[in-house]
């Protein structure tokens, strides 16, 4: 694949860009991440022209109608230029696959940003900062999280598992899809949509087999859209457990009882909460390693990221 790239937010990586020339303490993710993923920064308060140190923002009015306004004057309204540089941004970086945001941010926080009434008053339901809202009207698939989110250990492992998905896509995308690379992408990734969302598994398997009629773009779009929808729930121990038993099935013919008996009980047992979903994974790779299956080999279920990111040692 070509370059990872992931567009984050410029104080995460230690810019002193926030309203008081500070930055923000980064996760220890990041430092791993910048190993393997080109993390392009971005504050996109100082991209429509708020200098440092700065008045801070905040959203004013009703979510239909969200309006981007300094805290104090609410006549000095940012939401026309913010909405225009969201749309700039995404045009320009059509070839990131995530975007990492800042909690809480008025701009670019992704979950629970405080919202106001015009009086002032704290409104009972929050919102997205609102670039990442109009960065996901432009990119809708794109996957976006923010770093307080990313501490959650699921969480993590949910979004890089996009991201490597997405840019996997792009990278499709960017070769020329046929109908023959669409079917290899679905073999490839059907696994790891079947750990997160068995009804998205379904609905991509049927929509490829049923394509009589159809455009070329409009299947692949529309597969493309169930694919990454479907990942966004958190694949769960019960589903996960599933996939592993369907693996484990290629290796039915050439285990001894005994190997096999011993590796249903490692699925059992990380079912049960008892072991991470690495241990049951480690015994897959370890018997495939000597049972080699061409297949299975290249299942992005196997493999979804680098090994040393480690994101599956607390699942």
């Amino acid at each position: 694949m070509t370059t990872i790239s992931i567009g984050i937010s410029a104080c995460l990586q230690g810019k002193k860009v926030r309203y008081d020339g500070s930055s923000k303490r980064g996760l220890h993710l990041f430092k791993q991440l910048d190993e393997h993923i080109n993390l392009e920064p971005v504050c996109p308060e100082m991209s429509i022209g708020l200098g440092v140190p700065r008045e801070t923002i905040r959203l004013v009015g009703t979510v239909d109608n969200l309006q981007l306004t300094d805290s104090k004057d609410q006549s000095i309204n940012h939401t026309n230029a913010m909405t225009t540089f969201a749309h700039q941004y995404s045009q320009s970086h059509r070839h990131i696959a995530g975007y990492i945001g800042v909690k809480q941010s008025p701009s670019c926080g992704f979950d629970r940003v405080k919202r106001y009434t015009e009086k002032g008053h704290a409104a009972a339901q929050d919102t997205q900062g609102l670039f990442i809202q109009s960065l996901l009207k432009h990119s809708p698939l794109l996957p976006i999280e923010e770093d307080g989110r990313l501490n959650d250990a699921p969480i993590r492992e949910n979004f890089i598992t996009r991201v490597y998905t997405y840019h996997e896509w792009l990278d499709l995308e960017a070769s020329g899809i046929t109908h023959k690379k669409l079917q290899d992408f679905w073999s490839r990734h059907k696994y790891s949509l079947m750990a997160h969302d068995i009804t998205a598994y379904q609905q991509a398997g049927r929509l490829l087999a049923n394509h009589k009629g159809q455009s070329l773009d409009n299947i692949a779009n529309e597969f493309i859209t169930i694919v990454m929808q479907g990942l966004k729930k958190i694949a769960t121990r019960k589903l996960h457990a599933n996939v592993l038993h369907h693996i484990a099935g290629y290796l039915k013919r050439d285990l001894s009882s005994p190997d096999k008996q011993e590796l249903h009980q490692l699925i059992h047992s990380y079912r049960c909460q008892e072991v991470p979903l690495i241990v049951p994974m480690t015994m897959l790779k370890h018997h495939f390693k000597h049972h080699n299956s061409s297949y299975i080999d290249r299942q992005h279920f196997m493999n979804p990221y680098p090994d040393n990111l480690a994101l599956r040692n607390s699942l």
